[in-house]
């Protein structure tokens, strides 16, 4: 009687361990495909000394992309950085002060730059060169 009881026990625990397994517990937590970019930022022919850019889709059912910008260059891959889901986005670079700032007054070298772009369904290197010009 004694077997036969922990046999049962045992059947519990296998049972219950294979739905938990087939659940999903612990795995990520299922959404979109991502896909990592990289590349240079640069305004006037410079590189963007710091900042922001992110990758907005426009079907945004899901949160878009975005990568911090340190001396000119991005990588969704680094600190804080989240791949785009490809198709149609809106890109969005945004100057900041740089990390070793003084906390003086900071004047952005241009105004938020935005951009339409289709985005491929994979990973690759994209390059973007904010307009000269006038600050508003």
């Amino acid at each position: 009687m004694d077997l036969l009881l922990k046999l049962q026990r045992v059947a519990i625990v296998l049972l219950l361990l294979a739905v938990v397994k087939l659940c999903g517990c612990g795995q990520k937590t299922a959404g979109p495909v991502r896909h990592e970019v990289s590349g240079r930022v640069t305004f006037s022919g410079k590189p963007v000394s710091a900042g922001t850019i992110f990758f907005n889709p426009k079907a945004a059912e899901y949160g878009g992309g975005t990568a911090p910008i340190t001396n000119g260059r991005y990588d969704t891959r680094e600190r804080g950085g989240r791949g785009h889901l490809g198709g149609l986005h809106t890109i969005r670079i945004v100057a900041e002060p740089p990390d070793d700032w003084d906390g003086g007054d900071f004047q952005p070298p241009f105004p938020p730059y935005e951009v339409q772009q289709e985005l491929p369904m994979g990973s690759g290197v994209l390059n973007y060169e904010v307009p000269g010009g006038k600050k508003k």
